[in-house]
C-alpha cells in the first residue's frame, strides 16, 4: 500500500530548502529551528493559518532570508537566555499574541548551541559535518554523536537530528550517498507518528493499563518502550515497502497531524487540517477516504481507534 504512494516535488522545493543563501547560513536555520521544535500543541499564527512546525518554518525561513543576527551564534551566545525568550515571543507575535510556550527552555536551547558552536566547531555547522567524515556512529565522531552535545538534541531516538539529516539532503547540502552507515539511520518519531502506529496496529500494546491510560490521555513518565517500538515498525514498514526510511516522515507525520488526529478521518470524513498536510506531501486525489482503510485496525474496530499517543513531559519532539 505504501509502495504505491507518490509523493509532491514542490513539498522538497518550498522555501524553506529552496531558499537561496549560503549553505552555512541555511545550515544554521536548520540548527536553530529543530532545536526548538518539541511540543508546540499551542503554537499558531491564525492569519497565516500556521500551526506547529510551520509557523517555525515560516519564522526560521525569514530570519535566515535576512540573515539576521538571530541565527549567528556570536550575537545568540552574548544574550541572556531571558533576552533570547523575549526575542523568541517577539518573532512569534507577528500577527497577534504569542502562543509559543516553554520560552526559557527553548531560549536556553539556542545559548547552548552557540556557545558549543564558537568553543567547539568555529561557529560552523559545516565543520560537525566535515568532522563526521559521512557517519553517523563512528567512535564519538559520527555526526549523530557530536550533535549529542548539544543539550536539544540529546534524544536518544535522535529525532531532532534525524530531522536536520533529511532537510540537509532534501536541500542539497549533502547528498544520501555521502552518509557512508545508512544502517544506522534512525526514523524520526513524534507524536503524530506514534499514534498513527498504535491505531493502525502496526505496534501493540499488550498491557491492559497502559493501553487504558493511552485512551484516557493519562500522563506517562515514559514513552520508550512505545517509541522504540514505533521506530522499529517504521523500519519494517520502510524495508517492505522499499520506500526511503526519510521519506517515512512525510507520510506518517503528515498523515497523523491532517488525517488521524482527534476524530479520525475515516469517521468523520473530514481532516484536521486545512489545507490538509498529507495532500500537500502525497499525491491523494481528492483524498474523500483515508489510504489505509483496509489494512488499518482502527478503520473497524473502535478500541484501536480510541487510542493516543503517549502524554510525556519531553525536549525530544
Amino acid at each position: 500500500m505504501v509502495r504505491k504512494l507518490k509523493f509532491r516535488k514542490a513539498y522538497q522545493q518550498r522555501g524553506y530548502l529552496s531558499l537561496k543563501v549560503p549553505d552555512e547560513t541555511k545550515l544554521r536555520m536548520f540548527l536553530f529551528s529543530w532545536a526548538i521544535c518539541h511540543q508546540t500543541h499551542t503554537l499558531i499564527n491564525v492569519t497565516k493559518n500556521l500551526k506547529g512546525w510551520e509557523y517555525i518554518e515560516d519564522v526560521y525561513t525569514k530570519l535566515a532570508k535576512e540573515n539576521s543576527d538571530f541565527i549567528k551564534p556570536e550575537y545568540l551566545a552574548a544574550l541572556s537566555t531571558t533576552e533570547i525568550a523575549e526575542q523568541l515571543k517577539k518573532l512569534f507575535s507577528e500577527n497577534g499574541p504569542c502562543t509559543f510556550d516553554r520560552l526559557e527552555e527553548r531560549a536556553s536551547f539556542l545559548k547552548d548551541i552557540a556557545q558549543k558552536l564558537l568553543n567547539k566547531f568555529h561557529g560552523q555547522v559545516s565543520e560537525i559535518i566535515q568532522m563526521s567524515g559521512g557517519y553517523l556512529i563512528n567512535n564519538s565522531q559520527g555526526f549523530y554523536e557530536l550533535m549529542d552535545q548539544f543539550d536539544a538534541y540529546k534524544d536518544p531516538l535522535r529525532k531532532k537530528s534525524t530531522g536536520i539529516i533529511k532537510e540537509m539532503i532534501d536541500s542539497g547540502i549533502i547528498k544520501e550517498s555521502d552518509i557512508k552507515d545508512w544502517q544506522n539511520i534512525i526514523p524520526i518519531m513524534d507524536y503524530h507518528m506514534q499514534r498513527v502506529m498504535l491505531r493502525t496496529g502496526c505496534v501493540e500494546v499488550n498491557d491492559p493499563e497502559l493501553k487504558q491510560k493511552l485512551i484516557s490521555k493519562t500522563k506517562l513518565g515514559s514513552d520508550s518502550e512505545i517509541r522504540q517500538a514505533s521506530v522499529k515498525a517504521m523500519k519494517i514498514i520502510s524495508k517492505e515497502s522499499s520506500s526511503p526510511i526519510l521519506s517515512m516522515d512525510n507520510l506518517f507525520w503528515s498523515f497523523g497531524r491532517s488525517c488521524c488526529q482527534t476524530t479520525p478521518k475515516c469517521q468523520s470524513g473530514l481532516c484536521a487540517k486545512s489545507p490538509c498536510t498529507y495532500t500537500k506531501i502525497v499525491f491523494a486525489g481528492q483524498h474523500s477516504k483515508c489510504p489505509f482503510e483496509t489494512a488499518c485496525k482502527g478503520f473497524s474496530d473502535d478500541r484501536y481507534r480510541q487510542l493516543w499517543q503517549p502524554i510525556v513531559d519531553t525536549t525530544s519532539y
